[in-house]
């Protein structure tokens, strides 16, 4: 907790947007996975918390209906989208998402929570002595062995440990222009 102080005192944080918010759609178009660009929506059919920062930056949890399932048949939480375009550490925005999916109505601790990197997409926006995912594995995470697909050619996971000791956050609903808060839980930063 004591190293998400900092965001937390600087002001609002992550709030609940909508899968058609222009903000995050935006954002989506410019992210290197998109699939449909101009698409009026950010999310795969499923259940998806989609987050946005004031300062600048978009992520979006992804969980399957359990129906229907992953292709990879896979028990996981993904983070299909995460963008920063602020000055924010993008890894304490990684650390806060985490603790927002710990309070959300689809998390379950039975599932992995993974995301896919590009490795060659992402490679002009990261340092060379940097190994894909970098927020990422400063959050915490590591690699799953032996996971590849045709979108991603690395794996990370959020280890049951972090997400153990991480806090559980309520990110910031924006309702008709308001804002509310669930102070039943840590303001998400």
């Amino acid at each position: 907790m004591a190293d998400l102080l900092p965001l937390l005192e600087s002001g609002p944080g992550w709030t609940i947007a909508d899968k058609y918010d222009p903000r995050v759609v935006r954002f989506a178009d410019r992210h290197y996975s998109r699939q449909t660009p101009g698409s009026p929506q950010c999310c795969r059919p499923g259940h998806n918390m989609v987050l946005w920062h004031p300062a600048g930056a978009a992520w979006v949890w992804w969980r399957p209906i359990d129906a229907v399932g992953r292709k990879d048949a896979l028990r996981a939480i993904e983070c299909t989208l995460f963008r920063s375009e602020c000055s924010i550490l993008s890894s304490d925005l990684v650390r806060a998402a985490v603790g927002c999916l710990l309070s959300w109505t689809y998390y379950d601790a039975g599932y992995r929570v993974i995301t896919g990197i590009g490795v060659s997409d992402t490679a002009r926006r990261r340092s060379r002595w940097s190994l894909p995912g970098h927020c990422f594995r400063a959050a915490g995470w590591v690699d799953i062995a032996g996971k590849r697909s045709h979108r991603a050619e690395c794996w990370l996971e959020c280890p049951p440990e972090v997400l153990r000791t991480t806090p559980r956050l309520a990110p910031v609903i924006e309702w008709r222009g308001q804002m509310q808060m669930d102070l039943s839980v840590t303001p998400c930063p």
